[in-house]
């Protein structure tokens, strides 16, 4: 029978022979494992990847195998297909040999070759396109392993007899030091021999490799005459790859069954006291038969750091990094420095934000769809100080889940076992970890602050320094995504590099000073000219952080410059010298003062925003992906909106004005100015229009409802309803009833077709509480209804009553036009709930508006799109995940454009030209809005 390892040797060399390319150590793993009857999470937790590289892997692999062996392979059909195979295995495998053996010379010393190195394989296809002086050479290979050699070389000298465990993570280099270590310590032992564990799987087969030199022990055991043979010999005896021999069980080295005589062997080596050879174990795992044993056991502990995590890095970088972090040693190094070093290149945040995303993308995902309320919560959590046992754990957290298991074999100087315990359940109890059937991770939340604290470290150090690699390509703003990604980045990156700046640059002419220098290395480097391209976002910003300080940009020059992902919106621009530069994906001022008023098409494309000083905005497109399609200037506050299918109405101090702004759709002809006027008795306080834009309907504070029919351009109701000011207006989706509600205690519907008349309302009266919302679903009228007595609240039509929330008070509510989606706002715990109808789905909380009430609580007609609004703030929300897509602050009172100069500039739509021009901004482009 065939052994596995000699296969997946095979395999290799006939893969080296079709690909000229060795397999990765994954690979073989993948291989060795699937030989082995294991599946993709057994592989998995015996090695340190997760199961979505593994699985990943394992399928690339089946396809590399197949396209080699000219069949095709699958992990089902893998044994097979090796097994008929073995013979042309062999003689493919033979020749690839001797084409090796073939191959290797004596270099000529006068033409400055040299001949091929294995450990070329480690740089990969970026080693190779670097040149031969700066990659690593051979004895780089232990750099930084000096003073492992040491401690190895004297456990071994001073403490012979010893059963000696090196261990260490895949790829930590543990196969280099040991062969460092039997070239330096040949002289202190009579001799040293050195087998793979695939060479010797059980001590049967390790005394048949020395048979020659056990002749004198014949009639003894295996295992006897090995150990008589290390009780009277000075040998060294090394072992490598123990781990092979291992069960899947993490860092918990348990023998197969297969293998178990070796925990007999190392139960009796591990009694003797009096050894003259010594027993060096190469593993990833102390065995678990020498756990208990401290005085004839000694155990060397690598960290994962290797020339193969360096590949294509060059010379004095790797030594720089392998340097301060002190590979020789220890984990005491801060948890944020070893993601930093085991994230790749320092220069490249791809490569470190690449290896989060796809060691933990589920948990990424995971993150990306939680709620902004429990985000509010993480935020509280992370801003706890680590411990120092919390803080040495979370790099191995990040570079594999751990059990207790493995915590018990971890070797971490100045922590007990038993403190690692307590500093992992630490962790679960504030939520940095999450613990999935005894395995604890990093929490994804954790993960997002793991990078971020990365780009920070960078980012601050390079500003500090005139160094600015990373300012041109990391984006301190992202302008264009949707708000939610733009709080986070701001949350976890531009937030704390300003709070870490501001530390050292205190005073406001010191600030000024850092960002005007930076403007002018930047410009003299000839950076942020010419073609717009990827990774340039220097100037941008350096803008944004003088933004959040908010510096007066008088001061910066940037005139003829490209500016990528800037945000001016909060910006002191006034005499601001920008001329002829080009904005990519600008956000830039939106002046609306306070008292806003907002509403949203039922189709959710249509937005319109009006403010106390007669200015009404409008935006066209779903959110995120708004834009200013216009805007004008009434006299007077603006009371009430309303839109739909590109109609608007606009209600003033006693009139409402209706505006066709969109071509599509007015009925005869589009218009830039407003269309028609109709006049009012009394204040408006809300307005609403049919589905279709037919039908526009007003609510005054008299308690009086007026609608009229904008197709035939006459009124249709005019009566008094109500006797308290009206509250909110519903078209039923047809458009031929019209249902209106006052304080909260009435409800009244009229019918609009075959003349306006009203009709019987199956929910007139609130007996219970009082109305704070009604929508249609169907013909059906329903109203949401708080019960001020049992702190309920309930959705209510002319059948039942269903509960909504309990214990809950809620005071404004709104549904969607199909009726199968209810939010409102809860008072108690500032948060408003988005509360699915008719399904078991949990109710998503969101903390909107920074906790505050809102005025307005619209929902679109499917409920996957939600507008809030206050007088400070109006934001859109997605009614499905939760998550915040775009917001509108009111402009500042104090905030102005005057004598900013942008002439000559590009990359600013006409109609926010026209609004950056109502702020005193200088413009002499034309333009045609």
């Amino acid at each position: 029978m065939t052994d596995i390892e000699e296969i997946v040797r095979l395999v290799d060399l006939v893969y080296l022979r079709k690909a000229k390319a060795s397999l990765k150590t994954i690979e073989n793993e993948i291989l060795r494992g699937s030989l082995l009857g294991q599946g993709y999470g057994e592989i998995a937790r015996a090695g340190i990847y997760t199961y979505d590289t593994v699985r990943v892997t394992g399928r690339q692999l089946w396809k590399k195998l197949g396209g080699v062996l000219g069949v095709e392979v699958s992990k089902s059909n893998l044994g097979s297909v090796l097994s008929t195979r073995i013979d042309s295995l062999r003689q493919m495998a033979a020749e690839e040999e001797a084409d090796d053996e073939s191959s290797v010379g004596v270099p000529d010393p006068s033409d400055g070759s040299a001949a091929p190195r294995p450990e070329d394989a480690f740089h990969g296809e970026a080693g190779q396109a670097m040149p031969a002086a700066e990659r690593l050479d051979a004895t780089d290979i232990l750099y930084g392993r000096e003073a492992d050699l040491e401690r190895l070389k004297a456990t071994l000298q001073v403490d012979r007899g010893q059963i000696v465990v090196l261990g260490g993570r895949s790829q930590a280099g543990k196969s280099p030091l040991v062969q460092a270590l039997t070239e330096a310590i040949v002289d202190d032992f009579e001799r040293v021999v050195r087998f793979e564990a695939f060479q010797v799987p059980t001590v049967a087969a390790l005394a048949e490799q020395l048979q020659n030199e056990l002749q004198e022990f014949v009639g003894l055991s295996p295992a006897l005459a090995l150990e008589q043979l290390l009780r009277q010999r000075r040998w060294l005896v090394v072992i490598d790859s123990l781990e092979h021999l291992f069960q899947p069980q993490g860092l918990a080295g348990v023998f197969r069954e297969t293998s178990t005589c070796y925990e007999h062997w190392l139960h009796q080596l591990a009694n003797q006291s009096r050894l003259q050879g010594s027993l060096l174990l190469v593993s990833r795992a102390i065995p678990q038969v020498l756990h208990r044993y401290r005085r004839t056991v000694a155990r060397l502990d690598l960290v994962t750091v290797t020339v193969h995590q360096l590949k294509g890095w060059p010379l004095a970088l790797a030594r720089q990094w392998v340097e301060r972090q002190g590979v020789s040693a220890t984990l005491e190094t801060t948890w944020q420095q070893l993601l930093h070093f085991c994230g790749g290149h320092p220069e490249l945040l791809a490569t470190t934000t690449d290896l989060i995303l796809s060691e933990h993308r589920n948990d990424m995902a995971a993150f990306l769809r939680m709620p902004e309320r429990a985000l509010w919560q993480w935020r509280l959590v992370l801003q706890q100080e680590l411990t120092p046992v919390e803080r040495v754990l979370l790099p191995w957290l990040v570079l594999r889940p751990l059990s207790y298991a493995d915590l018990r074999e971890l070797w971490i100087p100045r922590f007990l076992p038993e403190q690692l315990m307590d500093g992992l359940e630490s962790l679960e109890r504030r939520h940095l970890v999450d613990d999935d059937r005894g395995l604890y991770s990093l929490h994804p939340l954790a993960l997002v602050r793991c990078a971020a604290d990365l780009w920070v470290e960078q980012l601050f150090d390079e500003l500090c320094h005139n160094r600015l690699d990373w300012l041109h390509w990391c984006p301190l703003v992202l302008t264009h995504a949707p708000a939610w990604q733009q709080q986070q980045q701001q949350q976890y990156v531009l937030g704390p590099l300003v709070e870490r700046l501001q530390r050292q640059y205190l005073s406001v002419a010191e600030q000024t000073a850092l960002i005007g220098r930076l403007i002018a290395c930047v410009r003299a480097s000839g950076q942020g000219q010419g073609p717009v391209g990827q990774g340039d976002y220097a100037l941008g910003n350096l803008l944004n952080i003088a933004a959040a300080w908010n510096l007066p940009f008088q001061s910066f020059d940037v005139s003829g410059a490209r500016l990528q992902q800037v945000n001016l919106s909060q910006a002191n621009i006034a005499n601001w010298p920008a001329r002829d530069c080009e904005f990519v994906a600008p956000v830039l001022p939106v002046p609306v003062s306070r008292s806003l008023r907002a509403a949203m098409a039922s189709t959710a494309d249509w937005l319109v925003v009006g403010d106390r000083e007669g200015r009404v905005i409008w935006w066209s497109g779903v959110a995120p992906a708004l834009a200013v399609a216009g805007h004008y200037q009434f006299d007077g506050a603006i009371a009430a909106v309303a839109v739909t299918a590109g109609v608007m109405a606009i209600a003033t101090q006693q009139q409402v004005v209706v505006w066709w702004p969109s071509p599509a759709a007015r009925p005869n002809s589009p218009s830039t100015t407003p269309s028609t006027s109709l006049p009012v008795a009394a204040p408006v306080t809300c307005l609403a229009f049919d589905p279709a834009g037919r039908y526009l309907a007003a609510g005054l504070e008299t308690g009086q409802v007026i609608a009229w029919d904008l197709y035939r351009q006459e009124s249709c109701l005019d009566r008094p309803s109500h006797s308290y000011p009206v509250n909110q207006l519903v078209f039923k989706a047809d458009g031929t009833q019209l249902a209106s509600y006052d304080l909260g205690r009435r409800i009244l519907c009229h019918r609009l077709v075959d003349g306006a008349e009203p009709v019987a309302a199956p929910l007139e009266e609130s007996f219970y509480g009082s109305f704070i919302g009604i929508g249609w679903q169907g013909n059906a009228l329903c109203a949401i209804e708080r019960m001020d007595s049992t702190q309920q609240v309930i959705w209510r039509d002319a059948q039942s009553n269903q509960p909504l929330a309990h214990p809950a008070i809620w005071d404004l509510a709104g549904c969607s036009m199909d009726g199968l989606t209810v939010a409102g706002y809860d008072i108690d715990q500032g948060q408003v709930v988005i509360q699915p109808r008719g399904a078991e789905a949990p109710p998503i909380l969101i903390r909107a508006l920074g906790g505050q009430r809102p005025d307005t609580i619209q929902l679109s007609h499917g409920g996957d799109r939600l507008l809030l609004g206050n007088e400070n703030q109006v934001q859109i929300w997605h009614g499905v995940t939760g998550r915040c897509l775009w917001q509108q602050q009111a402009t500042d009172t104090a905030y102005s454009g005057g004598g900013c100069d942008l002439s000559g500039s590009s990359g600013i739509a006409p109609w926010q030209q026209m609004l950056l021009e109502t702020m005193g901004v200088r413009f002499t482009a034309n333009r045609t809005p």
